[in-house]
């Protein structure tokens, strides 16, 4: 009995250590194309954050394809979304929590806010502000994001025809024909051979 409880002690231990290290969010530099800097340290009630700052120069229709983007990367990973009201200069607040903490990611104007109302570029601050409970490293964008788009879940971001391999032909039984899925061009169907979209 007391080898069954001991065991049991064992297994719950480890359990709670795999919960304690959580997920890893990702990094939303890797769909921006740009590093993140260290931007601050600031100390919480829940423990200290630290705060990236990634700033680029696009329009507001780019900047919310890297928001849904990014959504459904921590999505995927692990993470719950939250959408929060904005105020002042915030353009859009959002937050990712697991069970380690709540990370938010908030976007900026900067200059150029004429050119953002008509439809044009201006400069945006994205600031990822992580807890330092949470797992996180700059340049990983998890196994959903890269480098200007979301990760292609049909090929794995090889860009080659997940059905034949990239050959372009497949035996269907009667010898090598051509992949009735890539049309014999041996690149993927969803993202055109991107790896990505």
């Amino acid at each position: 009995m007391k080898k069954w409880i001991l065991a049991l002690a064992v297994v719950l231990l480890m359990l709670s250590t795999a919960a304690a290290e959580g997920l890893q969010l990702p990094d939303v530099g890797v769909r921006l194309g740009v590093e993140g800097e260290l931007y601050g340290t600031s100390q919480e009630k829940s423990g200290p954050y630290h705060t990236y700052l990634y700033e680029v120069e696009m329009t507001l229709d780019e900047a919310a394809d890297v928001i849904v983007d990014y959504t459904e990367a921590a999505r995927e990973t692990g993470f719950t979304p939250q959408s929060n009201a904005v105020e002042g200069a915030l353009i859009k607040y959002m937050s990712f929590s697991d069970e380690t903490g709540m990370a938010d990611l908030a976007l900026y104007v900067v200059d150029g806010a004429k050119e953002l109302a008509s439809g044009g570029a201006g400069t945006l601050w994205f600031a990822l502000a992580v807890p330092d409970s949470m797992a996180f490293e700059l340049g990983d964008g998890g196994p959903f994001l890269v480098e200007g788009g979301t990760r292609c879940v049909e090929c794995g971001g090889s860009g080659t025809c997940a059905y034949c391999g990239g050959l372009g032909s497949c035996d269907y039984g009667a010898g090598y024909e051509t992949c009735v899925v890539c049309d014999g061009s041996g690149l993927c169907n969803v993202c055109d051979g991107e790896g990505k979209y």
